[in-house]
């Protein structure tokens, strides 16, 4: 790949994503209400884009995707109220219709790896098969048990890390979807620098420093293309237990 077409790749993922994304900051808390009380309507469809009707499925117990089901037990009742319908879709998945549509779903093959230290269960992790093809959970990041005990690779928030669904390290790769090509990285580790750490206690909890600075704090970014379209994720997090 020359010079060039890594530039376009970026290039492209900027236009796709920072546009979008900034028109969704601005417009989503103050009309995601009006695409609540739409939704059930025949007029759905003026704000369609704000939704998002990947919460549902019909394959489980309750109807909710297990993403969706896992945030709303997770201190929110496990009901779908007004507000629980106004925080997902106004702060956690702004225009999720929209991005699912201009995302692509299909398989990603592994095209030109340039890093990867990826630590599952202290094992390295492969990024792709023998035929170059991505695992889907191959991101560095945390995944998370919630304070019902939830566990998984849809838990995305909580109280404790669960190890057993979560990646530390980094991983960078081109990769090629539906004969287009494109990029990812991602990175997770522990804040060991103890000046970084009280930077980040100060900032991030200064009311409870010193409990904060006594855990283990982990920093978290992922940037790219995937499945669902693109991402940009900067996350600061520890447990609360």
């Amino acid at each position: 790949m020359t010079k060039k077409e890594k530039w376009l790749i970026h290039l492209r993922w900027f236009f796709m994503h920072v546009p979008i994304n900034i028109f969704a900051f601005l417009t989503s808390y103050f009309l995601v209400p009006f695409a609540i009380l739409l939704e059930k309507t025949k007029l759905k469809w003026l704000l369609w884009i704000y939704m998002d009707d990947g919460r549902y499925n019909d394959k489980t117990p309750t109807g909710y995707a297990i993403d969706y089901e896992n945030w709303l037990n997770d201190g929110r009742g496990g009901s779908e109220t007004f507000k629980n319908l106004y925080l997902w879709h106004a702060d956690r998945n702004r225009m999720k219709n929209l991005t699912e549509l201009i995302g692509k779903r299909a398989d990603e093959y592994l095209l030109y790896l340039i890093k990867n230290t990826l630590i599952h269960k202290e094992q390295k992790v492969k990024i792709s098969d023998e035929n170059g093809l991505i695992k889907w959970e191959n991101f560095a990041g945390l995944k998370w048990c919630n304070k019902n005990g939830d566990c998984g690779w849809n838990v995305h928030s909580g109280v404790r890390i669960s190890w057993d669904h979560s990646f530390l390290g980094t991983a960078s790769y081109y990769f090629r979807m539906l004969n287009k090509i494109f990029y990812r990285y991602t990175t997770c580790y522990l804040i060991e620098n103890k000046i970084a750490k009280i930077f980040v206690s100060v900032i991030f909890l200064p009311i409870k420093f010193k409990w904060l600075y006594r855990q283990p704090i982990y920093f978290t970014l992922k940037y790219g293309q995937g499945r669902n379209g693109t991402f940009l994720s900067i996350k600061l997090q520890y447990e609360k237990i």
